[in-house]
C-alpha cells in the first residue's frame, strides 16, 4: 500500500516498511504494541491480526506518525485475514492446533464521519456513533470559551500563565517589562468586575524576558521563573543587561522578587531559560532552554539549547545547577540519537519523568528521573510546541500550530499525541486551574500577540472499556467541542464458521477469490 511492502512482526511486535522505489527497510517498533500475523489494506487503512485476540487498525494518513488501535478483541481468529471489498468482510482463522480450525467473519465499516476540524466555539457539537465490538478508546473534552484582550491592550504580552492556588489568580507577567497582573482564577467561568483585571507594583528590576512560571506552596508562596538573557531585548528598544539567564523568585504574599541562580550559558540570542517545571517529591527544579534564536534568524544557536537540574531551591546561597548531558539522547529502543538533538521548550514533571516538549524538530524529550536517562521520542507529538502541563493523567501541550494536544500518560511508551483544540491563538506556555478544570493559553507573538486563550478541560466521561464480540451495537452519544474529529473504522463481529474444525481441518489463511466470490481456505495438515 502507497509504495511500501507492510509487515507485521510476529515475535516482538513492530512493522517493517520496505519503501519499494528507495528499498529501505525501517523498523517502526512504536507502530504496534503486539505480535502478529495477518495483515491488510483497506481503502486508507491497514488491518493487522494479532495473537492477544485482537484485530487493529491503523489510518494510512497518519504516517509516519500515530499508531495502530485496537478495533476488536477476543476474536479466535489471528492467522492471515483475508477481506471481500464487495461486502467489508474480514476472513480471520484460528491457527492453533489445540481448538483451531474456526473462522471468524467481522464486518469493516469505514468511519460515517470524515475526519474534519472545528473553529474555536462555546456551542457543543453531538454526534452519535456507533461503538460495536470494540475497545472505547474515550479521551477528554476541549471547550474554547473566552480570549482575554485587556493585557494586549495595556500594551503587554505574557509568555506564560499560572494559577495561582493560594489567592486563586492567574499570574501574568508583562515580558517587557516583568510587571505582574492578575485575574481572578475563577474567570473566565465568572465575568469580569471592574479592578479584577490588577496591574500590581512589583518588578523585577534589571530584569526582562520573563517566560515559564512554577508555583510552589510554602512559607512563603513563590512562583519561579525562568527569564531569558537580556541581549536579544535589544532589538525591541530595550537596554540588554548582561546577557545571563536566571530563575527568578515572585513572591504572591508580599509581591516582591529576587534572584534564585544565574545559569550558565552562552552569550547569544539563544540563551534563554524557556521551560520551567518543578518535581515535589524531590523538591527539585528543571529549567530548559530551546537554543533558538527566536528574535532575529530563527535558527539554532551553537550549545545553546540545554537542560539544568536545580536542586537546594530554599535560598539563592544554597542553589546549585547540573546540566543534563544532551548529547546521550537515546530513542525508544535505546539506542544513540545521532541524527538529531533536543530543542526544549515547556516541561512537566509527571510519573517520575520530566517531559520536555521540542519547539523546533517537535517530538518530546522524556527524562526519567530515577534512571537519568533522556529519551528523545520524536514520534510522540508532530508539531513544535511550547508548553505542557499534567493534568491527572494526560499531559496536554500547546503547539505554534495553534494547537492543544493530549496524551494519555497509561500508553506509554506506545501511542502518541491527539489534538484537543485547533485554530487557537495562545500557544506559549500554558497553566491550569484544578478547581475550575480551564487552561490559561497566552499568545507570545510580538506582533498581535498579548491576548489570553481560556479553554474547558473535561476528562472522559466514560472510562474506556473492552466489549466482547456481538452483533448488538452500542450507540453512544459523544460532546465533539472544538476538536479534530478522529474518526475510526468500526468492527463488528459477525459469526464464526466451524466447518473446517469439524472435518479435522484448520487453515492458516483466508483468502478472498474474486472470480469466483468465494472464500478460500486450505487445510494446513
Amino acid at each position: 500500500a502507497n509504495g511500501k511492502v507492510w509487515m507485521v512482526d510476529a515475535a516482538l511486535g513492530g512493522i517493517g516498511v520496505y519503501d519499494i522505489e528507495t528499498a529501505v527497510l525501517t523498523l517502526r517498533a512504536d507502530l504496534l504494541e503486539d505480535g502478529g500475523d495477518g495483515i491488510i489494506a483497506i481503502d486508507n487503512y491497514l488491518v493487522t491480526s494479532t495473537f492477544s485476540g485482537k484485530l487493529w487498525y491503523y489510518d494510512l494518513d497518519q504516517y509516519p506518525s500515530g499508531s495502530f488501535d485496537v478495533g476488536i478483541t477476543n476474536i479466535t481468529g489471528t492467522g492471515d485475514i483475508g477481506y471481500n471489498p464487495s461486502t467489508g468482510v474480514i476472513c480471520a482463522p484460528q491457527v492453533t492446533f489445540e481448538g483451531g480450525g474456526v473462522v471468524d467473519f467481522i464486518q469493516f465499516s469505514p468511519p460515517t464521519v470524515a475526519p474534519t476540524t472545528a473553529a474555536p466555539t462555546a456551542a457543543p457539537v453531538t454526534t452519535t456513533t456507533n461503538i460495536i465490538s470494540v475497545t472505547v478508546e474515550g479521551g477528554p473534552a476541549f471547550e474554547y470559551l473566552d480570549t482575554f484582550t485587556g493585557l494586549a491592550d495595556a500594551g503587554a504580552l505574557s509568555e506564560s500563565c499560572e494559577h495561582d492556588p493560594a489567592n486563586n489568580k492567574w499570574r501574568l507577567f508583562n515580558w517587557f517589562t516583568s510587571t505582574p497582573y492578575t485575574l481572578p482564577g475563577s474567570y473566565p467561568l465568572t465575568d469580569l468586575a471592574s479592578g479584577d483585571f490588577a496591574t500590581l507594583s512589583g518588578a523585577a528590576a534589571g530584569i526582562a524576558g520573563l517566560n515559564a512560571q512554577q508555583f510552589v506552596a510554602g512559607s512563603p508562596n513563590l512562583i519561579y521563573i525562568a527569564t531569558a538573557s537580556p541581549l536579544p531585548i535589544s532589538a525591541f528598544g530595550f537596554t540588554a543587561v548582561d546577557g545571563v539567564s536566571r530563575i527568578i523568585r515572585y513572591n504572591v504574599d508580599d509581591d516582591s522578587f529576587d534572584v534564585l541562580i544565574e545559569l550558565p550559558g552562552v552569550d547569544g540570542d539563544g540563551d534563554v531559560g524557556n521551560g520551567l517545571c518543578y518535581d515535589a517529591d524531590n523538591e527539585v527544579l528543571y529549567v530548559t532552554s530551546v537554543g533558538v534564536d527566536f528574535f532575529v534568524t530563527g535558527a539554532p544557536v551553537a550549545n545553546a539549547n540545554y537542560v539544568y537540574k536545580v536542586e537546594n531551591i530554599g535560598s539563592p546561597d544554597t542553589a546549585t545547577a547540573t546540566a543534563i548531558d544532551l548529547t546521550t539522547l537515546v530513542d525508544a529502543d535505546g539506542n544513540a540519537v545521532t541524527d538529531r538533538t533536543l530543542y526544549p521548550n515547556g516541561c512537566t514533571v509527571a510519573n517520575g519523568k520530566v517531559w520536555m516538549v521540542d519547539a523546533a524538530l517537535g517530538g518530546i524529550g522524556v527524562y526519567d528521573i530515577e534512571t537519568a536517562v533522556l529519551t528523545l521520542r520524536a514520534d510522540l507529538l508532530e508539531d513544535g510546541g511550547d508548553g505542557i502541563i499534567a493534568i491527572d493523567n494526560y499531559l496536554v501541550t500547546s503547539t505554534f500550530s495553534g494547537k492543544l494536544w493530549y496524551y494519555d500518560l497509561d500508553q506509554y511508551p506506545s501511542g502518541s499525541f491527539d489534538v484537543g483544540i485547533t485554530n487557537i491563538t495562545g500557544t506559549g506556555d500554558i497553566g491550569y486551574n484544578p478547581s475550575t478544570g480551564v487552561i490559561c493559553a497566552p499568545q507570545v507573538t510580538f506582533e498581535g500577540g498579548g491576548v489570553v486563550d481560556f479553554i474547558q478541560f473535561s476528562p472522559p466521561t466514560v472510562a474506556p472499556t473492552t466489549a466482547a464480540p456481538t452483533a448488538a451495537p452500542v450507540t453512544t452519544t459523544t460532546n465533539i467541542i472544538s476538536v479534530t474529529v478522529e474518526g475510526g473504522p468500526a468492527f463488528e463481529y459477525l459469526d464464526t464458521f466451524t466447518g473446517l474444525a469439524d472435518a479435522g481441518a484448520l487453515s492458516e489463511s483466508c483468502e478472498h477469490d474474486p472470480a469466483n466470490n468465494k472464500w478460500r481456505l486450505f487445510n494446513w495438515f
